[in-house]
């Protein structure tokens, strides 16, 4: 077996050989990187501000918990064995990452970077960006990143800081806090508030993509006709503007069509929750605490 293969075999191993964490010290490996990084233990010791017996103790003490050895003691200097320039490439993509932790604990702690949020399209549209009206000159440095999505973002996969729901989202990752609730009205031309109930048509929803809406709407037409169905409240709009039925709609999207009015009922008003939703290590950066106390302060609580 060839002296490359026998190396290779070697950091394999050290993949699964169970260390008992208290052997193995990032800084030892820390100035092990130092050294093959800078090319000697006298350069390595400058660029760390440190005796040069420092480093030689740090490596030696890594060869022996590695059961290792990492460097040749030549006399020109310390030159990386095989298996060293073998360890040398994880230990510096170990120390890339430590160091991009650190980067990012430094931005959770600045009120600067991106923040992207999802919601719904017409609560993003309607609701969202009119509250966000003076927050960029209030966080020049904050970039907001805005996505309706009808598809719920996975904020554990860090699709999304922030995510607007209308239903509570549980979870030992996740905080939802509820911000504002809407409320919603049954919807037509004027011609159709004055038809007699087994008369009216309704437009109704996908109960694969709007459940709440699609119960509310079957209950209110009781066993009539439903003349369509759709997964958008906007759709649903456009379609009680056509005349084509009935739309049960949130009044923040209605009022803003002049054509329709409200059919009264005999049921009980319809309001949903609308709640942020974070991941609790997320919600501590002070870019998202801005947008999140921005939108508190500034949606309305019924809409």
């Amino acid at each position: 077996m060839g002296c490359s293969t026998w190396s290779i075999l070697q950091i394999r191993k050290l993949r699964v050989q169970k260390l008992p964490a208290s052997e193995l010290v990032w800084d030892d490996l820390k100035h092990f990187a130092l050294v093959a990084r800078e090319g000697s233990i006298a350069g390595a010791a400058r660029f760390a501000k440190v005796e040069h017996s420092t480093i030689v103790r740090r490596i030696g003490r890594l060869e022996e918990t590695l059961k290792l050895r990492l460097f040749n003691r030549l006399v020109r200097g310390w030159v990386l064995t095989e298996e060293g320039n073998a360890l040398r490439e994880r230990v510096l993509q170990i120390e890339g990452q430590v160091l991009g932790v650190v980067r990012s604990a430094q931005d959770m702690g600045k009120e600067a970077g991106s923040v992207t949020l999802t919601a719904p399209p017409d609560l993003l549209s309607d609701v969202v960006i009119p509250a966000l009206a003076g927050f960029a000159a209030d966080h020049p440095q904050i970039e907001l990143r805005l996505f309706g999505a009808t598809d719920r973002a996975n904020l554990s996969r860090g699709e999304a800081d922030i995510a607007l729901r209308m239903v509570k989202v549980e979870g030992a990752e996740l905080v939802s806090q509820r911000v504002c609730s809407v409320s919603y009205g049954l919807y037509g031309l004027a011609g159709w508030s004055g038809e007699v109930w087994h008369k009216r048509r309704f437009v109704g929803y996908s109960d694969l993509h709007q459940p709440f809406l699609n119960d509310a709407l079957i209950r209110l037409a009781a066993g009539r006709e439903i003349a369509l169905q759709t997964n958008s409240p906007r759709v649903a709009l456009k379609a009680a503007a056509a005349g084509l039925g009935l739309a049960l709609l949130p009044n923040f999207l209605a009022e803003s069509c002049g054509e329709l009015v409200v059919v009264e009922t005999h049921e009980a008003p319809v309001s949903r929750p609308v709640y942020l939703v974070m991941q609790r290590d997320v919600r501590k950066a002070h870019r998202v605490r801005a947008v999140v106390d921005h939108l508190r302060q500034h949606i309305c609580r019924e809409i």
